[in-house]
């Protein structure tokens, strides 16, 4: 038969269903393609191994069975910490949450524990070694012996680091004495017994730690229970602490070099020429507002002729800045020309009852009637507005040529009876200059004949002494009582030249100085002593006020330097000006110390009353500042010779040549309202409002 006919019988049975088509296994992996999944894969195929993908392998339906042979075996990390359970293990070919591949953590519910953690001291196996709180524990302590058992071991004795110690150790080894239960880091500190308690190995004597010792055992600290007081502190000014130790304000206040470009308040004069501040003077409180006023005198202003002079009263408190006289409460105009009122200006307290303080104001070259016969004006407050000098409530005239009547002023005790103070006039031309001084009631009014109010007059010693140029109401023993401190200038004991006395006299008065209590001897020809004299209050503290002495044209280091003198306590008999408690002297030739001298109370609050002097001659440069003047201030407390260059607290300097501040001195107490006593200094010679129209200066008191 043709082989053509056998293919076609073939197909036709094949085709007839009388005959099957043999079984295929196309990918030849020994299963059929009935039997198997994908007869296109060799690797897939019943029995095949199971794989983590997405084909069946095994063609059991499913795929990435767990018993895939590359799926991996995963650990419960119930702790987050990366490392797993070994026990609940589960294999999978996808992670299950919470599961990890490593399952070597002995504790799986702390993250404490596993086998990346530092073994520590807590009880537990931390780094899964099978150990726990082995030596090396992290924060295994070092015992060491504790003898004293006060919970604290001794650093000397070697140590043993575990976490748990051995009888009679601590697990430290702060102790600085561990002989003794009472010292140890716990223990309180018994300050400035020499012995270190709590081991902190600070100063026994540093009770605040601020490195200084107390001063009270040897250190520099002045308040060794205060860390922010010691040496290295910055001073705090007015907070009344001594912050930096040097028992000094340190520039709080008035202290050290000042200029007056720095003044709280400047008055400047009103015309040039009208040199304000020749006299300044506390009024008291002439307006009753509860604030002392201040007197300011303008000797050459032309306002009721050609220098017949003027007196502001400038109300207090001041204020800050510059200010001009065109603000002042009241002005008072001379008479005549050539008057210069001022010469005087005296607030006296309150004479007539009313509760407002008066003043008084005096010309000694007035000539009414007798050629410098000198001329006082008693004013009652209040004042304001523009008055002639006429106008006084009282006013009382010098009858005799060169008497210069009302060259010092004073409100002394009530001596005649009628309940007010009375006034003590200087006339130290009096009789050629034998000069003298004159007592009238503190009641007068009107045009006052003076021989008939005359209530005492007492004379100088001798014509030239010129008693009555300078004088004090003063309690010099204590008593209560009113005493007079009367200086003569030209006073020459036999043999002298104007040696100059300073008188002490009781009231009543007596007719002559020669019946004084005591007397002050000048020490040298020319001394002028007694050119200025006044009490300064008890500064030693004896109850009794102390006197200080000027002697302007005393030669120190150079001509006419000047000194000044200062007496404590009771005196008696004649003294000499070399026995004084305390010597000030001039620092330059020319500086006249003595002549201008206040005592205005304590400036910079350290509780002990300072002591000022003007020297308006003074050049602080011979080139630069010639005649600027300078104003030093002392503390109360000095004795013996003072040296102004060293021992000064405070030196304040004129603005510029020629100024002279210093002129005039005074105080109105606390004038800026800050809670301390401040300084008024004068320069009449300043030039801000014009040539010489003057200025006068509030510096500022402070403290520490």
């Amino acid at each position: 038969m043709s082989r053509l006919l056998m293919a076609g019988v073939c197909a036709c049975l094949v085709g007839c269903g009388l005959l099957s088509e043999p079984p295929v296994d196309r990918d030849q992996d020994g299963f059929s393609s009935d039997e198997d999944c994908d007869d296109s894969d060799p690797n897939v195929h019943p029995g095949a191994p199971e794989l983590c993908d997405e084909v069946d392998q095994d063609c059991d339906g499913a795929v990435a069975d767990p018993d895939a042979i590359d799926a991996a075996v995963y650990h419960p990390d119930m702790d987050n910490d990366g490392r797993g359970d070994p026990d609940g293990a589960v294999t999978s070919c996808v992670q299950p949450e919470g599961h990890v591949v490593d399952g070597t953590d002995c504790d799986d519910t702390t993250p404490r524990v596993s086998p990346d953690v530092a073994e520590i001291c807590d009880g537990l196996d931390n780094d899964c070694d099978l150990q726990i709180d082995e030596p090396d524990a992290t924060n295994a302590p070092t015992w060491h012996l504790d003898r004293d058992e006060d919970g604290f071991g001794d650093p000397e004795e070697p140590g043993i680091t575990a976490c748990e110690g051995a009888p009679d150790h601590a697990d430290n080894g702060d102790d600085c004495d561990d002989t003794d239960p009472k010292v140890h880091p716990d223990a309180d500190e018994t300050w400035y017994d020499g012995l270190d308690q709590d081991c902190d190995g600070w100063s026994d004597f540093d009770q605040d730690r601020d490195g200084h010792d107390s001063e009270d055992h040897g250190g520099t600290d002045c308040e060794d229970t205060d860390s922010e007081v010691s040496p290295d502190a910055e001073e705090i000014c007015n907070d009344g602490i001594d912050n930096d130790c040097d028992g000094t304000t340190n520039g709080c206040g008035i202290h050290g070099e000042i200029g007056l470009g720095l003044a709280h308040t400047q008055i400047t004069g009103e015309d040039s020429r009208d040199q304000i501040g020749s006299a300044i003077a506390a009024a008291g409180d002439v307006n009753g507002d509860g604030y002392v006023d201040l007197l300011v005198d303008a000797p050459y202003s032309d306002l009721g002729g050609d220098n017949a002079g003027a007196v502001y009263l400038v109300a207090g408190p001041l204020p800050e800045g510059e200010i001009g006289l065109e603000l002042a409460l009241g002005v008072v105009i001379g008479e005549e020309v050539e008057d210069r009122l001022g010469t005087v200006l005296a607030g006296v307290g309150d004479l007539d009852g009313d509760g407002l303080d008066d003043l008084v104001l005096t010309s000694v070259l007035h000539s009414e009637g007798s050629i410098y016969g000198g001329a006082v004006y008693l004013f009652l407050g209040p004042l304001s507005g523009t008055l002639g000098a006429a106008e006084a409530d009282a006013r009382v005239l010098g009858p005799s040529d060169g008497l210069l009547l009302g060259y010092d002023v004073s409100a002394v005790t009530d001596q005649d009876g009628d309940g007010a103070p009375d006034l003590l006039l200087g006339m130290p031309g009096h009789q050629m200059a034998r000069g003298g001084a004159i007592l009238v009631s503190g009641t007068i009014l009107g045009e006052v004949d003076l021989d008939t109010a005359s209530l005492a007059v007492i004379e100088g010693e001798a014509e030239g002494d010129g008693l009555g140029a300078a004088f004090a109401a003063v309690d010099l023993d204590g008593d209560g009582v009113t005493e007079l401190l009367l200086g003569a200038p030209g006073r020459a004991p036999s043999g002298t030249d104007a040696t100059g006395v300073a008188y002490g006299i009781s009231l009543p008065l007596p007719a002559s100085a020669a019946d004084a209590d005591w007397r002050i001897l000048g020490q040298s020809d020319g001394d002028l002593l007694g050119n200025q004299v006044m009490g300064v209050g008890d500064l030693d503290g004896d109850g009794l006020d102390d006197v200080l002495i000027g002697a302007n044209a005393t030669d120190g280091v150079a001509n006419n330097t000047g000194a000044a003198h200062l007496f404590l306590g009771e005196l008696d008999g004649p003294i000499l000006a070399e026995e004084a408690d305390v010597l000030f002297l001039g620092m330059a030739e020319e500086d006249g110390l003595g002549r201008v001298m206040a005592a205005p109370g304590d400036l910079d609050g350290d509780g002990i009353p300072d002591l000022v002097f003007g020297l308006p001659s003074h050049s602080p440069d011979e080139i630069l500042s010639p005649r600027a003047g300078r104003v030093l201030v002392f503390s109360g407390d000095l004795r013996g010779v003072v040296d102004s260059e060293v021992d000064a607290e405070a030196w304040i300097d004129g603005e510029s040549s020629n100024d002279e501040a210093g002129t005039a001195l005074t105080s109105l107490g606390d004038a800026d309202g800050d809670g301390y006593i401040d300084l008024l200094i004068s320069a009449p010679y300043q030039d801000t409002a014009g040539p010489n129209a003057g200025a006068v200066y509030l510096m500022s008191g402070g403290g520490i």
